[in-house]
């Protein structure tokens, strides 16, 4: 592949387009697809599992099924984004079913990601960090994975529903009781 860095965004539309084109079979096309989904999805599964290893090994996955699976894309007007997490999704089920995870508690803190090294886009300092891993140690893991999506990730509703496959009410719904579940966790800890 050919993998080129990325100097900006592209619209629904034009990555649609070079879909088409890496469907058709141009790879440098997919090297495209690559390199400006690379980075969300690895930061979706860091995110979730806190293993920067493991983290890079499900991403390649990703890309590697959406690659063989690239003929049953349909081209529309949903972010081509959702269809690459939804192979994320996908996968990091078939993860834990391998490996059984444990649920969070309190008792297992230290065992969440350093969410500061995550991302560029979140410069918070060490105190607010352990906050944030205190509250979310009080979520699900399906309160955990739409949270991401929705914040971490910047996917809309619609999106985080399709890649779920829950109704766009069911995805707000969780986003509130996660988002309550936080704020009760972390009203012991003080302003």
């Amino acid at each position: 592949f050919l993998f080129v860095i990325m100097t900006r965004e592209y619209t629904i539309d034009e990555l649609n387009k070079i879909i088409a084109q890496a469907k058709a079979g141009d790879r440098e096309s997919f090297a495209i697809i690559y390199n400006e989904f690379y980075t969300p999805i690895f930061r979706y599964f860091y995110g979730r599992t806190g293993d920067k290893d493991l983290a890079e090994d499900l991403t390649q996955d990703v890309f590697l099924k959406g690659y063989n699976s690239l003929s049953n894309y349909s081209i529309g007007s949903a972010s081509p984004l959702a269809y690459f997490y939804t192979i994320a999704h996908n996968c990091l089920i078939d993860h834990w079913r391998r490996v059984s995870p444990e649920y969070l508690d309190e008792n297992h803190l230290e065992t969440l990601p350093d969410l500061r090294a995550q991302t560029d886009k979140l410069s918070i300092d060490e105190e607010n960090a352990r906050i944030l891993q205190i509250g979310l140690s009080a979520l699900t893991p399906d309160q955990r994975e739409v949270l991401t999506l929705k914040y971490l990730n910047e996917l809309s509703t619609k999106e985080i529903a399709e890649i779920l496959d829950k109704s766009e009410e069911a995805i707000r719904q969780i986003v509130v009781r996660a988002l309550r579940a936080m704020s009760q966790k972390l009203e012991k800890y003080g302003p």
